[in-house]
């Protein structure tokens, strides 16, 4: 039940009842489910929206989503969009009675592209938000505006501004876009329970400095997990290598400039069957 310990460590015990809610609904039921969302905004790659999973607040933190639809060919990117590619930014400064709203981050996808990696999503995605309502009484309005890219064989630098309103109410109703919320969340990566389970250090491949992360891996968890690393700087990493030792995974992510490894943050994600790990380790 992993979904359930990434809401807590959200610390919104009472959305866990929401979406718990919103997961069992099934069938007939899920289809009765009201919608809250905000128009679609269109843009060259496909469109984007705001959606909520529930259809009021009572002053508890709102669950909601940034829901792409993106046309086939076409990808947007992570917070951190790699070689190449467009950041996504996110300005709330036009919203109403919200404290602050905090940006989660289901596992990209790496994609190699003319010998440079990025990373993002493609297809219909929903990047889940937790919006915290300044005043329990007041109504909630989200005003988002999104500055993001999209790609194909062309890149294209987009815009949409989207609202959503929240009456306060103290009947929290699940929207029928709590189960894919949900879904998301558990897409979300989390640090690993036991941080020596992850290591990462400078090693040598072929003589060229590469990075080496070893994972112990869960005793339930099967297959090899896929690996997106990211630097605090200049530094960047051809595609991994990896193998599966009993119960451990090793990668091997090459640097193809040489550049110097020591001294640098670097983020390394790891997605698999009952695997979403992320941690940053400052390599020695």
């Amino acid at each position: 039940m992993r979904w359930k310990l990434q809401i807590r460590r959200w610390t919104a015990f009472r959305l866990l009842a929401l979406i718990a809610a919103g997961l069992s609904i099934g069938g007939q039921a899920a289809l009765a489910a009201p919608e809250l969302a905000s128009p679609w905004a269109s843009g060259p790659g496909g469109r984007v929206r705001l959606v909520a999973a529930a259809t009021s607040h009572n002053g508890t933190p709102v669950l909601l989503a940034v829901e792409f639809d993106l046309k086939p060919g076409w990808h947007t990117y992570w917070r951190v969009p790699g070689d190449s590619g467009i950041a996504p930014k996110f300005d709330w400064a036009g919203s109403r009675n919200l404290a602050r709203a905090e940006m989660r981050w289901p596992m990209p996808r790496r994609f190699d592209e003319m010998g440079e990696a990025s990373y993002g999503y493609t297809g219909h995605v929903l990047l889940p938000v937790l919006a915290r309502p300044e005043a329990a009484g007041a109504p909630l309005r989200l005003a988002l505006a999104l500055d993001y890219g999209v790609c194909s064989n062309i890149c294209v630098a987009s815009r949409a501004v989207l609202a959503l309103d929240l009456p306060a109410d103290g009947a929290l109703v699940p929207s029928s876009a709590a189960p894919a919320i949900g879904a998301a969340l558990m897409r979300v990566p989390q640090p690993p329970a036991n941080p020596g389970d992850l290591v990462m250090e400078k090693t040598m491949l072929d003589g060229r400095p590469a990075l080496s992360v070893r994972y112990r891996m869960p005793a339930q968890a099967a297959g090899m997990p896929v690996i997106i690393a990211v630097s605090d700087g200049d530094i960047y990493f051809d595609a991994p290598q990896g193998v599966r030792e009993g119960g451990k995974v090793r990668y091997l992510l090459p640097v193809p400039d040489g550049g110097a490894l020591e001294g640098r943050k670097v983020t390394v994600l790891l997605s698999g069957e009952d695997v979403a790990i992320e941690a940053e380790r400052t390599i020695r």
